[in-house]
C-alpha cells in the first residue's frame, strides 16, 4: 500500500522495491531468506507495471544500509528522481 500511495501521491513512472538481504538493526528477527523475501516480492508484483523488484542488496548479501543503496540507484538512475 505504501508503494501504491508513493506512486499514485508523487505521480512516480515507477517504484523500485529492493528487500534487504539482512536488516541492520533486525539481524536475528528475520524469518526467511533474502532469496524468498525476493521471491515473494516479485510475485506479489509481477502483474503489476507500476513495480519494479530489485535484487541489488540480496545480491550483495550481508547487512546493507539505505544509504547504499540510495548512492547505487542514484549512480545508475542519475536523471531519475
Amino acid at each position: 500500500m505504501a508503494a501504491q500511495d508513493a506512486y499514485e501521491q508523487r505521480g512516480l513512472d515507477r517504484v523500485i522495491l529492493i528487500p534487504a538481504a539482512q536488516a541492520p538493526l533486525k539481524p536475528h528477527e528475520v524469518q526467511s531468506s533474502g532469496e524468498d523475501r525476493l521471491a515473494m516480492l516479485r510475485d506479489a508484483t509481477e502483474w503489476d507495471h507500476r513495480f519494479e523488484v530489485s535484487d541489488y542488496e540480496v545480491a550483495r548479501g550481508g547487512v546493507n544500509y539505505t544509504i547504499d543503496s540510495v548512492r547505487h540507484f542514484r549512480e545508475l538512475y542519475p536523471n531519475d528522481t
